[in-house]
């Protein structure tokens, strides 16, 4: 049961950040790079403790460590390259507060 309240925790987390953002944004204000980095932080380490928040790896022959780690970098990589195409193709947004939405998306689902 404990696990299943450390998932909720984990994805309330992102939810609340990409909430914050996304009104900070709708109120047409720059959103601060320091509202997504506790959530990219959290997103990168929690996994290495507690493995079952990504139960599925990338590559199931490393240790769980090392494979979570590999996960999270790919994520962000990915997310971050998907938050710079949209700042690239949607001229009305601000540039800082969609590409760090997207690397925290891809750090979180990634």
């Amino acid at each position: 049961m404990a696990e299943l309240y450390g998932l909720y925790a984990y994805h309330l987390l992102l939810l609340c950040t990409l909430l914050c953002a996304a009104l900070i944004e709708v109120d047409e204000h720059r959103v601060p790079g320091r509202l997504m980095l506790p959530a990219l932080v959290a997103g990168l380490l929690c996994p290495l403790f507690w493995p079952h928040l990504h139960p599925v790896h990338a590559w199931d022959g490393l240790p769980w460590q090392a494979a979570e780690l590999i996960d999270g970098v790919a994520g962000l990589t990915t997310g971050f390259l998907a938050g710079l195409l949209a700042a690239r193709f949607c001229p009305k947004t601000r540039r800082p507060g969609i590409v760090l939405s997207g690397a925290c998306v891809g750090v979180f689902l990634g």
